[in-house]
């Protein structure tokens, strides 16, 4: 069970996050909470396999030289992990007032970051503008690796890649194509010009099947209400 002392700060469909301290400094506690639609042996055999998953994914990014929250506590079979606390606002919080050379750098340094992770074999899973804080000193930290896996697999990149470029297109459709173009030449620079390509390229791919897909729902739809006529 979570700990008294503690203030939520964020209540999610798989988990609750509260803030407070651990071992002397600030801390985040992340607990997955139980899933009555679940039968209670099996819901806690996968919330204990997720926790571990996702700690080991922050303890591999730390090994690998991404930001992302140091682990301070591990309990599985209470679907627990505590990690530090990362003071900062959400990317997707400030862009609406970043531009210019200060949106290219951002999204190159993203770029970068993100181009080492998947080096290391690491997919994200959630790439989002709501998952990446930007520290008062200008760095860049990866947090909630809850979907994350283990590929190297060209697929599974550009599935990170796409993620990412939607959430953009959400949250600022002006800016997202120059930030986009400024995350993947930070990726090359990472990973290397031809794997950025590729990277992009698969990117195109995976919309060309989302639109495919949409069009496919639209008119079958159509011909449904064309037949109700």
């Amino acid at each position: 069970m979570v700990r008294g002392g503690l203030t939520l700060i964020h209540m999610g469909a798989e988990a609750k996050l509260y803030r407070g301290i651990y071992a002397g400094v600030e801390a985040v506690y992340k607990y997955r909470v139980p899933k009555k639609y679940r039968h209670p042996q099996l819901d806690a055999r996968i919330r204990a396999y997720r926790t571990l998953r996702e700690a080991r994914a922050l303890m591999d990014a730390g090994i690998n030289g991404i930001p992302a929250p140091a682990v301070l506590l591990v309990e599985p079979e209470e679907a627990l992990i505590v990690m530090e606390h990362v003071e900062g606002r959400l990317l997707g919080e400030i862009l609406e007032h970043v531009s210019g050379r200060r949106l290219e750098a951002l999204f190159r340094m993203l770029g970068r970051i993100v181009g080492r992770m998947h080096e290391a074999g690491l997919i994200h899973g959630d790439l989002t503008t709501s998952n990446i804080i930007v520290t008062k000193d200008g760095r860049l930290v990866l947090i909630d690796f809850g979907l994350s896996s283990k590929s190297r697999r060209l697929e599974d990149r550009g599935i990170d890649v796409h993620v990412l470029l939607r959430s953009l297109e959400s949250t600022v459709p002006e800016a997202a194509e120059h930030a986009y173009k400024s995350f993947l030449e930070g990726y090359g620079e990472e990973a290397g010009a031809s794997i950025a390509e590729e990277i992009a390229e698969k990117v195109r791919e995976i919309r060309m099947r989302g639109r495919y897909v949409a069009e496919r729902r639209q008119s079958s739809l159509e011909a449904v209400l064309h037949n109700r006529e």
